[in-house]
């Protein structure tokens, strides 16, 4: 009976503490509970590649409009011919054209400055002291600017 009490003794002795604490598995159970937390809306947001691409070409449009307005009412002579719009300024002759499926921008007939990109047709109508620029993009939407310079006596040119 002796030999009996040193075992138990002795096993009693050697406690094993590899063991969980209860703060231990709340902690666990805290990170879990966040990371499926957020997966769901984060796995949503990288296969859904089309809100960021119709995002981009609205900001894309934005300042596209923005620059060409600033360039318009500096302009001395607005022309529209084979689908080009031309302005005439301090700065020199400046075109915008369809390239491809690119709308861009050149100074006194050099350059090659891309201000709209993925777009099916630009087309450009003149208007009393102003211009109005249409454009298709290739997923279909459409996009209208009126833009009017602001040098009085512009002359649009048919």
């Amino acid at each position: 009976m002796k030999q009996m009490i040193k075992t138990k003794i002795q096993y009693v002795n050697h406690l094993n503490r590899k063991g969980f604490t209860l703060l231990e598995i709340l902690v666990s159970l805290s990170l879990l509970c966040t990371t499926a937390f957020f997966l769901p809306p984060l796995f949503s947001i990288l296969l859904k590649n089309d809100y960021s691409e119709s995002r981009l070409q609205e900001m894309e449009w934005d300042v596209f409009c923005n620059q060409a307005k600033k360039e318009v009412r500096r302009s001395t002579k607005l022309e529209v011919a084979g689908g080009k719009l031309m302005l005439t300024s301090d700065v020199g002759s400046v075109i915008y054209e369809q390239y491809g499926t690119k709308l861009r921008r050149r100074v006194n007939l050099t350059g090659h400055e891309i201000l709209l990109q993925n777009i099916n047709s630009a087309t450009f109508t003149l208007l009393k002291d102003g211009i109005q620029i249409s454009v298709i993009l290739s997923n279909g939407d459409e996009r209208v600017s009126k833009m009017y310079s602001m040098v009085k006596g512009v002359t649009p040119q048919p």
